[in-house]
């Protein structure tokens, strides 16, 4: 009998995770959130632009990688097409941009809330429900209707 390594023992055990929907989505929100964030602190404290313009920038920039591994890597086993799914996400991404730049700035300047406490907070409320709006309207099963 083989010794398992442990690294070989580790790939296993992602394999097996990444067989899971859920964890495939958090994985791709941890992956889109960095990008996100990072825009977003760049953006804020270097460009110097206002929080709520921001936070717009900086959704603007994680979109095309979140709708990436959304399409090809969350929701593989739902309908590849692109021409149903896009403008779904854009419209979902549309309405996501709209609030929750309202609410950072509303936090940030209205009530004098740290910025870097306020992005994570706003952005972890819009994520869980997210999750059911892509399942069951962006990212719908082939036989499924709207």
């Amino acid at each position: 009998m083989a010794k398992v390594g442990i690294l070989e023992l580790v790939l296993r055990h992602l394999v097996k995770l990444f067989e899971r929907r859920g964890a495939r989505y958090i994985f791709s929100g941890g992956v889109s959130y960095g990008v996100e964030l990072a825009s977003f602190l760049f953006f804020y404290y270097v460009a110097h632009l206002e929080s709520g313009v921001a936070n717009a920038c900086s959704l603007f920039v994680a979109l095309l990688v979140n709708y990436l591994l959304a399409h090809h890597f969350v929701f593989i086993d739902y309908a590849k097409n692109v021409k149903r799914s896009l403008p779904r996400y854009v419209l979902l991404v549309s309405f996501n941009i709209a609030a929750s730049s309202v609410l950072v700035s509303l936090l940030v300047s209205h009530f004098g809330l740290k910025a870097y406490l306020v992005k994570p907070v706003v952005s972890a409320c819009f994520a869980a429900w997210t999750y059911v709006a892509y399942k069951k309207f962006v990212f719908l099963k082939s036989a499924e209707p709207l």
